[in-house]
């Protein structure tokens, strides 16, 4: 991008690579009389473990982090408790995920999703029937930063609790590996937690949540 490291050590080099930013770098190398171009795309080392089949893991002794394939992660069944974590709140500070009294909405989402700006629309639209049936919504953003979920949440307007993620390969969305599902994707709880249904889309998630209120009624009656 314009500027010289050639008085630069490896570690600084490397420091600068693997910056948080996701705009292009432009690198120009020049080795002897030759030049060459080339332009690089930072992403996370997660981002790109993922990208390739493979995510980061606590090592048994907990001293550091492994390798292992994405297939093996946990994942979360049907009436299996579900309790994302790696949350993080506007501020970046992280947060922990307390269950509801009644049912609850999970639902993922980032600013340059499309289908996600319809679906918080759509929730928009019946909020009403959100309220009168006591349904908790919680949204958390996979953007890459949480800096941009800041800015995308203040923008947006987001239905509900907001939390960060960690981006699509953070751990807040490999419960319901949201990485394989793509977004919107969204989890209906009952009032114990314990994972409902499982939809991705804009019309599948409203199907799923209205189905559930329906069916919490009719038990109550």
């Amino acid at each position: 991008d314009g500027e010289s490291v050639q008085s630069w050590s490896f570690q600084q080099v490397i420091e600068y690579l693997i910056r948080d930013e996701p705009l292009p770098l432009r690198i120009a190398i020049l080795r002897s009389s030759e030049s060459l171009s080339v332009e690089l795309v930072r992403a996370r080392l997660s981002d790109i473990a993922a990208g390739t089949g493979f995510r980061y893991a606590p090592s048994a002794d907990s001293t550091g982090y492994l390798i292992a394939p994405l297939s093996e992660s946990d994942s979360v069944s049907i009436g299996e408790a579900f309790r994302p974590t790696g949350l993080f709140d506007a501020h970046c500070d992280e947060m922990q995920f307390v269950p509801g009294q009644g049912l609850t909405l999970v639902y993922y989402w980032a600013e340059w999703c499309g289908p996600c700006k319809l679906l918080i629309k759509e929730l928009d639209g019946i909020s009403q029937l959100v309220v009168d049936s006591e349904v908790r919504l919680v949204g958390i953003n996979v953007d890459r930063t949480c800096q941009t979920f800041e800015t995308s949440a203040l923008s947006l307007l987001p239905p509900g609790e907001q939390y960060w993620g960690g981006g699509m390969y953070g751990v807040a969305a490999q419960g319901l590996r949201v990485y394989m599902r793509g977004i919107p994707t969204a989890a209906v709880l009952d009032r114990n937690g314990n994972l409902l249904n499982v939809a991705t889309g804009v019309g599948p998630i409203l199907e799923s949540l209205k189905g559930a209120i329906h069916q919490s009624r009719e038990q109550s009656n």
